[in-house]
């Protein structure tokens, strides 16, 4: 067990794209800069959208609480495509997902810190806060003045 490795010295903390990050790489087939195809598929297909990101939400709260139980002391959700949405895009495409696994894991016992990064999500930091996440994570976008 890693805990053992690290003699309880260190903490540790877990990790997982978003659902929606993760949906973006799987729709587009890699990295892109326009989003054309996912974004396609989010407004064209919805029902679809919301499927895959139901299983993937699923499938990334299942991970997280398996690093826990390895040891994490924590778990990140690192939502790296979801300052590509508008407002309300973000909030159903990215946000609810994110505060789906937040859920998912108080369901299955755990509470250790979820930290939720939205990349560019700056605007969004007091929608994020309120998913129950203990920690919300920033980057150079925004100002923290």
């Amino acid at each position: 067990m890693l805990e053992i490795e690290i003699d309880g010295k260190l903490p540790l903390i877990g990790f997982s794209g978003s659902p929606w990050t993760l949906a973006t790489y799987m729709v587009e087939g890699g990295s892109t800069r326009e989003f054309a195809k996912v974004k396609t598929m989010a407004f064209a297909e919805p029902a679809l959208m919301h499927r895959l990101l139901g299983i993937l939400a699923d499938a990334v709260t299942a991970y997280l609480a398996a690093q826990i139980r390895a040891g994490a002391a924590a778990v990140q959700v690192f939502d790296t495509w979801g300052g590509s949405l508008g407002h309300a895009a973000y909030r159903e495409f990215s946000l609810a997902y994110m505060q789906r696994i937040v859920q998912g894991l108080r369901a299955l016992g755990h509470t250790e810190p979820v930290i939720l990064f939205t990349k560019g999500g700056g605007q969004w930091i007091e929608a994020i806060a309120a998913t129950g996440c203990e920690g919300v994570g920033l980057d150079w976008t925004t100002d923290l003045g």
